[in-house]
């Protein structure tokens, strides 16, 4: 059989069409966007927590309100990952 001569020798491609530079930006960016994910998914975790501690003093009004706002809470630290990625 016939070798392709279309495809490049192995040592000159890069990884997953990523070049050298953009790959090293990329994964440091990733890194401190996934930092952030996480720790900003304390918010919408201590919001569901409050939001228990509220059942045990039956406050209605805090418990709406902490109910209401913990979904949301939670595409915050997704909005900041994804603005975080270069």
């Amino acid at each position: 059989m016939a070798e392709d001569m279309t495809e490049e020798p192995p040592e000159t491609r890069t990884y997953r069409g990523w070049k050298g530079a953009q790959l090293k930006r990329f994964e440091e960016s990733l890194s401190v966007a996934w930092t952030v994910y996480r720790l900003g998914l304390a918010l919408p975790v201590g919001l569901l927590l409050a939001d228990y501690i509220a059942t045990w003093r039956r406050r209605e009004a805090a418990r709406l309100w902490l109910a209401f706002l913990a979904p949301p809470s939670a595409l915050i630290p997704y909005m900041l990952f994804a603005s975080i990625l270069d």
